[in-house]
């Protein structure tokens, strides 16, 4: 490592380098500025340098570049500044000295030239100079007209100095200074950012300005924050490439604001960005425990509204083409939150073939979600073509320069500025005499394809600027100069020579302080496809070289990097020692599609069967978490029957069957389970398949068979305590399922206290979720709601979002019944806030459905309507026809107060989605909508004549809830026969099931009875029943039930006038 002063100075001359001219010249400007000082430079080049080092060689040509340094340090004072510009070219700047007396050290200084030696050769050197401010008060001005004067003097014949004419120093710029056209879609998306919170997605073939476009939205807003996260091609299998670039610019440009930002964050959301972005200074003694990937979408997004409240954020995200399918997700995620003070912005290529599968679904998905706006380019007008250029060129073009350019290049902007730059360049297009340009020929070929323009600019490049641009393309990312320097193995100098050339070309483009890439994203592509197949194996393994010794104390950090360059040069050494921990790295963020690659290249590298057997369990491990069961099976069965794996048959039909458990596939989940016990060898494995064979009971309500296997394995002395909770855990589901609630309660306890005792706080949070359940369905409703709360706390404190979403959904049943409609509704809300993280549209569902319910008591039809659309979008697109019979039956059951005709349309639509999807689960409900439908529609008869079917269902029913809703169906009945004993008998067989909390049921019964007494036509007892309810729903905020019983107390009061 160099001393700070090293760093400025060149190791061959012992003059300041290039670097000392870029971080010392804006303060000699300033300070000329302030003083009101003038200063000159001189940029020098030896003439025939490049035949000096062919004639003697390059050690020769160092070492006159040696002496002639010492000549100039011992021609000028002490004051003057030299330094080592490039490879044979040097500058010197001169404080305090006018041109005119430059021009009198210049004469003195090529007098002494004249007859020196350097290393025994005759040496001459041409000069152009400038002069601080009357030639620019900017350094690019200052340097491009003393660089014009030194172009001047190689073309007077060199060995002299000599100053710019008005002519040469006219030139072009290219990009344009000034952003032209776009005016509609500029304001659009103005008015967009102002207004609404909507992803802005630039959209439009290459060249065509689509970074630019958002830049200046950028630039307009002065006092925000703009990020930009870029996607290359090389990298598509990177996870959030993208992400960690604007999370280190955020990191590394504005420390202060970020660190306010990050230290607000718990810390399971420190730990999981630290694992993309390794750089943040934060560390911890406590180990934190991964959940999931929405534990790290939920950490970023809650980073940026932290440091939104201190600034406002653009956050751009250029190519999406090549973008990884993680960085889409998140892009989503944070698209969904619409964070008051952060705006989002992309941009890709609609002609590109790269487009992915994954980009186009997100593209599908905002516009159904209707949170963006695609803005698409099109080439530039005529006109706009013509401003354009006259600022590139700062003066208007003449008709045939307009009409030659616009034809060419068609209104695209890279062709516009690339057919200028080659006139320029070829001396066909010149600044005249009479202050104008001039177009000498319109016979110049105009510029074909981006790949012809790119390789006829390669063709005639130096072999230095050839390698570097090669380079870029092999790291297939942005590369710094000293990456460059390393890899090229050329001093600094001739690469910034070459670097400033590539520039000039517009090949590169600066992409931070002294880091390069190319100016348009597909030259990375093209520039590489120049590469032959053996040279490419030779320069990824140079980049792995290189990657390792940089990055030796730090590896871990660049392991996907790494294999990828291993992997372009089937450096199989390199591959063994990295690809198993760098898959492990993509599982640490989720990148689960990177590390079903990286483990399926390793399978085909490791041929040792106990590192096969690792490799395929955690690939049935990220199968199961995606829910691809088809690929675990696919996977398994092609080892099964390999003789090497003999040993393991049973931990491999696990497998199948632990994938097919998960997709619900009992019958082959039952099979293989069998298998694995058949094959197994392993004693404490055979717990393991036992525990899942009783759960797989559970799910066929084979409950016996589950128990008898439960009470077998708790004896075990072998039994792991992770195992006892589970299996704990299925005996509570089973006997919660058989509604013996004492039991469940008892062995869900069981269960809690192993979750705790193995510090399973997750696990935990779970079960005592099931717990919550279960009290809930004991009308334990306080008992409940106290559970819920246990449980959302633990699933907050590690971060499961998903879990703490499920434990609020839960929670607003119990809360309903005893708070209110109104606090449920809250509760809801902040279940529905979560969810937008995950973007779980199953999850969506569940709360919509649940919303839904929330709204109809709260008498807010509109919402209610709504949310159930939402609901019966994604139940359409998933195919759910679970979810789509329940919006049927909600349907029903709003419409049977309101209009019967419609109530009777739900019912048939009803009877055919039963008919057609044959719903098992739904048999009881069914039978409930049947008999609603006849009370209803009042076809008396038939509804009395189910008594003697309610009753027999009523024998074998264990459900409360259900028995409860037969009983209800008796009072109404024995009203239609005049039964007033048996009403009363049912009245009070209902309230004795409802326990002491559930008001809202009390409030129901009693409703019922209101009804039944309206059909006694006794007013008396119907409207004290009613009255009652109607005090309960009141309380409960539940106006649905208010309207509809102050509609039945109106209707008595005119019933009993008449």
């Amino acid at each position: 490592m160099r001393k700070r002063e090293d760093i400025f100075i060149d190791p061959l001359t012992e003059l300041y380098n290039r670097r000392y001219l870029e971080f010392w010249i804006n303060n000699e400007i300033k300070r000329a500025e302030r003083f009101s000082q003038r200063f000159s430079i001189l940029i020098i080049d030896i003439d025939y340098f490049k035949e000096i080092n062919d004639t003697y060689g390059h050690l020769k040509g160092d070492s006159v570049l040696k002496d002639f340094s010492k000549f100039l340090l011992k021609n000028i004072r002490d004051v003057d500044i030299p330094i080592r510009y490039g490879g044979d070219e040097f500058l010197i700047i001169f404080p305090f000295t006018d041109k005119e007396s430059l021009k009198i050290i210049l004469d003195r200084l090529y007098e002494k030239n004249r007859k020196a030696k350097f290393s025994d050769i005759k040496v001459t050197f041409s000069s152009g100079i400038a002069e601080f401010p009357s030639n620019g008060y900017k350094w690019e001005d200052i340097f491009q007209y003393a660089d014009k004067g030194l172009y001047r003097a190689k073309k007077l014949g060199k060995n002299r100095y000599a100053e710019a004419t008005e002519a040469e120093i006219k030139t072009i710029k290219i990009p344009s200074p000034v952003f032209v056209g776009r005016k509609e879609e500029f304001n659009f998306i103005k008015n967009s950012v102002e207004n609404e919170n909507k992803i802005n997605i630039v959209t439009g073939e290459v060249g065509i300005g689509k970074t630019r476009l958002i830049q200046e939205i950028a630039n307009f807003h002065k006092n925000n924050i703009f990020v930009r996260g870029t996607s290359f091609s090389s990298f598509q299998n990177i996870p959030f490439y993208s992400w960690r670039q604007i999370i280190q610019v955020l990191h590394n440009d504005f420390s202060d604001i970020f660190f306010s930002s990050f230290y607000k964050l718990n810390n399971n959301y420190k730990y999981e960005i630290k694992k993309i972005v390794p750089t943040i200074e934060w560390d911890s003694n406590k180990e934190f425990k991964t959940t999931d990937k929405y534990t790290l979408y939920n950490a970023i997004v809650d980073l940026l509204i932290n440091f939104s409240m201190n600034k406002n954020l653009f956050i751009m995200f250029d190519d999406l083409q090549w973008t990884d399918s993680e960085s889409i997700d998140l892009i989503h995620v944070l698209a969904n939150a619409k964070i008051n003070n952060i705006r989002i912005f992309s941009a890709f290529r609609t002609d590109s073939t790269e487009n992915s599968s994954t980009l186009n679904d997100f593209i599908i998905n905002l516009s159904r979600e209707r949170i963006f706006n695609e803005i698409k380019l099109h080439p530039l007008s005529k006109e706009e073509t013509g401003i354009l250029i006259s600022y590139i060129i700062d003066a208007y073009p003449s008709s045939d320069i307009l009409d030659f350019i616009y034809n060419s290049s068609g209104g695209n902007p890279f062709y516009i500025e690339e057919i200028i730059q080659n006139l320029y360049k070829s001396s066909l297009l010149e600044w005249d005499k009479k202050k104008e340009w001039l177009l000498k020929t319109n016979e110049v070929t105009p510029p074909g394809s981006i790949k012809e323009i790119i390789t006829v600019k390669f063709n005639g490049l130096d072999e230095i600027s050839k390698e570097i641009l090669l380079y870029i393309s092999v790291f297939g990312r942005p590369v710094s100069m000293d990456m460059l320097s390393d890899v090229v193995k050329k001093n600094e100098g001739e690469i910034v020579d070459a670097i400033d050339k590539l520039i000039a070309y517009n090949l590169l483009e600066e992409r931070g302080k002294r880091v390069y890439f190319f100016r348009e994203g597909i030259a990375l592509k093209i520039i590489y496809s120049f590469i032959n197949e053996n040279r490419k194996i030779e320069m990824h393994n140079n980049v792995v070289n290189f990657m390792e010794s940089r990055y030796k104390n730090d590896i871990e950090n660049h392991l996907e990097e790494i294999v990828y360059h291993a992997i372009k040069a089937s450096n199989e050494k390199i591959i063994k020692k990295y690809i198993l921990k760098a898959a492990e790295e993509s599982m640490e963020v989720f990148a689960y599609s990177d590390a079903i690659e990286f483990y399926k290249i390793a399978l085909n590298l490791f041929k040792e069967t106990e590192k096969t057997l690792l490799i395929v369990e955690k690939l049935v491990r990220i199968y199961n978490t995606l829910g691809n069961y088809d690929e675990i099976a696919k996977l398994v069965k092609k080892y099964i029957n390999i003789k090497q794996f003999k040993n393991f048959k049973g931990k491999l039909y696990y497998y199948l069957a632990s994938g097919a458990l998960e997709a619900d596939n009992i019958k082959t989940a039952r099979k293989n389970l069998n298998l694995a016990l058949k094959y197994n060898s392993d004693p404490n494995f055979e717990n393991k398949i036992y525990s899942d064979m009783a759960w797989l009971y559970m799910k066929l309500k084979e409950y016996d068979k589950g128990l008898l296997i439960c009470y077998r394995l708790i004896p075990r002395k072998s039994l792991q305590n992770e195992l006892k909770k589970d299996i704990y855990n299925t005996m509570g589901a089973i006997y919660m399922d058989k509604n013996d609630y004492k039991e469940s309660e008892k062995y869900y306890k069981r269960a809690l206290y192993y979750g705790k005792k193995i510090n399973d706080i997750r696990g935990s949070a779970a079960i005592l979720n099931n717990l919550a359940l279960l009290y809930s369905s004991m009308n334990m409703y306080r008992k409940s709601v106290n559970y819920f709360r246990k449980a959302y706390k633990a699933f907050e404190d590690t971060s499961y979002i998903k879990g703490s979403i499920i434990a609020l959904m839960d929670m607003a049943t119990p809360i309903s019944k005893i708070k209110g409609y109104k606090e449920a509704l809250e509760i809801l809300n902040e279940a529905e806030k979560k969810s937008i993280i995950l973007n779980n549209k199953s999850l969506f569902m569940s709360i919509y459905m649940t919303l839904s319910n929330i709204y109809l008591h709260l008498n807010e039809i509109d919402n209610f309507f709504k949310s159930l659309d939402i609901v019966e979008k994604y139940a359409t697109i998933l195919k759910n026809h679970l979810f789509l019979m329940n919006i049927l039956i909600d349907k029903f059951e709003y419409y049977k107060y309101v209009s019967v005709e419609k109530a009777k349309s739900y019912y048939d639509k009803i009877m055919e989605m039963m008919r057609k999807h044959q719903l098992p689960d739904y048999n009881i409900e069914i039978m409930m909508i049947k008999l609603e439908k006849l009370f209803f529609t009042k076809q008396y008869n038939e509804y009395i004549r189910q008594e003697k079917i309610i009753l027999k269902n009523i024998s074998y029913e264990s459900d409360q809830n259900i028995i409860e809703e037969f009983y209800l169906h008796l009072i109404l009945i024995n009203s239609l026969k005049g039964n007033k004993k048996n009403i009363q008998r049912y009245f009070k067989l209902a309230y004795e099931l409802i326990g002491k909390e559930d008001t809202h049921e009390k409030a129901r019964i009693n409703y019922i009875m209101g009804l039944a007494y309206k059909l006694l036509k006794d007013k008396k007892n119907s409207l004290q029943y009613i009255r009652k309810a109607l005090k309960i729903f009141k309380k409960l905020d539940d106006y649905y039930y208010v309207s509809l019983i102050e509609s039945q107390i109106n209707e008595i009061k005119r019933l009993s006038k008449t």
